[in-house]
């Protein structure tokens, strides 16, 4: 990837410089997560073991019929080793490597998944989702050329559908005929059908990196970002950080970011083994052969100017020690925007993530001088976060505060410290808050603290507590406690 802004400048500051851009990784199956969840470790074992053979996938959808039998597909289904989630890459991988012989395999899988789960069998949707893996197979067997074409098409909704292939079930409620239902059963599966081609076809140019797609991805994610399509804008951002096309990334993630309400549901995502974070391929592209300390600058100065600040204290903080210098110099100095104090936000962040020793007095300083209660708060979190136990008194002040956020954050940077000189703060504020959620949270991180010494301490607050809610909180200290120490 390469960007033309700055070309110039970059390539007069390379003779006195050193040449950053963004941390190269180690692993290139586990890319760092920023928008999303880190892979799955089952995932990149999968994924290098299929590349053999996509017998040990079929294999998987064996297990995932007998965990169905077994009621294991329930639990957790959010975690990254749940079933509903390697469920769903294994099929996907499936589409992207399998040849048509498997097909048949997928037809006998969706038969098992009906017959012998039980309760946990397919919905029509689950149903979907496998007979367009099938429809991927077969496009791919088509040759690379042929496929993309096919792909293209479904970005524009050029297809034949499959939902008309999925039977809905009968559905009748105190014997009256469910004919209403079904009908709308029938078109939800037809626009989801249509939804899922889209998210689908733009997920498989992004893993063949077609850059010919990023303009007509681009093009999408602008048409769509004012309706109910919006919720297919994600899939969009990651096959555009896949292909890394930067005019493309220039073009939405700008926007993308400053709606950051709406990443929220696809934060339990996961990275594809190999699959670049959106947010980490745009500022790739935004720094691209720049210096280390032009790079961070530049960062924090479109944070500055209102370019989004989701997952920028993480990008920063895989520089590592290198970049604390220049993180200190925009600490004491920011740069000026109309979102200056999330810029501030950003580094301070990103100091507390880099555990910076260096930084404890310069964040010291700028908690006890900010009017900003939202920077004092970011540098009780970021001291917490470094651990040098001087900052005790400071932090033991802002116990008191008249905000209770600023309270909270507090006792749990406290806590964040693990040091015993924080033990007694915690306890004054668990014996004597008059507000019993602060005098909760403080009870919280006792039970994380380590120290066994504290359960009969704590058993004889509970008694003498008058606070349901903190007494709670108390057994659940005392309980950890013990757990830990075993």
């Amino acid at each position: 990837m390469k960007t033309l802004i700055f070309a110039l400048l970059t390539l007069l500051m390379l003779t006195n410089s050193v040449c950053a851009d963004l941390p190269a990784v180690k692993d290139r199956l586990r890319m760092p997560a920023i928008m999303l969840s880190p892979t799955p470790e089952e995932w990149v074992r999968l994924h290098r073991l299929s590349e053999r053979s996509p017998q040990v996938l079929l294999e998987t959808l064996d297990r995932y019929i007998q965990a169905c039998r077994n009621g294991e597909t329930e639990n957790n289904p959010l975690a990254p080793d749940s079933w509903t989630y390697l469920r769903e890459y294994v099929l996907d991988r499936l589409g992207d490597t399998a040849g048509p012989e498997v097909i048949p395999a997928l037809e006998t899988f969706l038969q098992r998944w009906k017959t012998e789960a039980g309760g946990a069998g397919p919905t029509a949707l689950n149903e979907l989702s496998v007979r367009l893996v099938m429809e991927h197979i077969r496009a791919r067997q088509r040759g690379r050329t042929e496929y993309i074409a096919e792909m293209f098409r479904w970005l524009k909704g050029e297809y034949t559908p499959v939902a008309g292939q999925i039977q809905i079930r009968s559905v009748r409620r105190q014997g009256a005929p469910a004919d209403a239902l079904e009908q709308y059963l029938k078109e939800m599966i037809v626009g989801t059908e249509r939804a899922w081609r889209v998210i689908e076809a733009a997920r498989a140019l992004g893993i063949l990196r077609v850059k010919q797609a990023a303009p007509l991805l681009a093009e999408k994610y602008h048409l769509w970002k004012d309706g109910w399509s919006r919720l297919q804008l994600p899939y969009l951002v990651r096959a555009l950080a896949q292909i890394g096309d930067a005019p493309s990334l220039f073009s939405v993630m700008p926007h993308f970011l400053k709606d950051g309400w709406m990443l929220q549901p696809y934060l339990v995502d996961y990275l594809e083994p190999g699959e670049v974070d959106p947010v980490w391929a745009y500022w790739q592209a935004r720094t691209q052969g720049m210096s280390l300390e032009r790079t961070v600058q530049t960062i924090v100065q479109r944070v500055a100017e209102g370019e989004g600040g989701f997952g920028v204290s993480e990008i920063l903080s895989y520089f590592g020690p290198s970049a604390v210098p220049v993180l200190l110099s925009l600490l004491a100095q920011p740069p000026a925007g109309p979102k200056m104090e999330a810029a501030q936000a950003t580094v301070i962040r990103a100091l507390g993530l880099l555990r910076a020793p260096e930084a404890v007095e310069p964040l010291r300083q700028t908690l006890h001088t900010s009017s900003s209660w939202w920077i004092q708060k970011e540098c009780i979190k970021a001291l917490g976060q470094i651990g040098d136990v001087s900052v005790v008194p400071d932090l033991a002040s802002f116990t008191g505060h008249a905000d209770r956020s600023m309270r909270v954050a507090a006792v749990y940077a406290l806590g964040d410290l693990k040091s015993p000189e924080a033990i007694p703060v915690l306890l004054r504020v668990l014996r004597e808050h008059p507000d019993e959620a602060t005098r909760s949270r403080a009870a919280e991180v006792l039970g994380l603290s380590r120290q066994r010494w504290l359960v009969p301490v704590l058993v004889y607050q509970t008694m003498v507590e008058t606070s349901d809610l903190v007494r709670e909180y108390l057994e659940d200290a005392i309980y950890m406690l013990k757990k830990q120490t075993r």
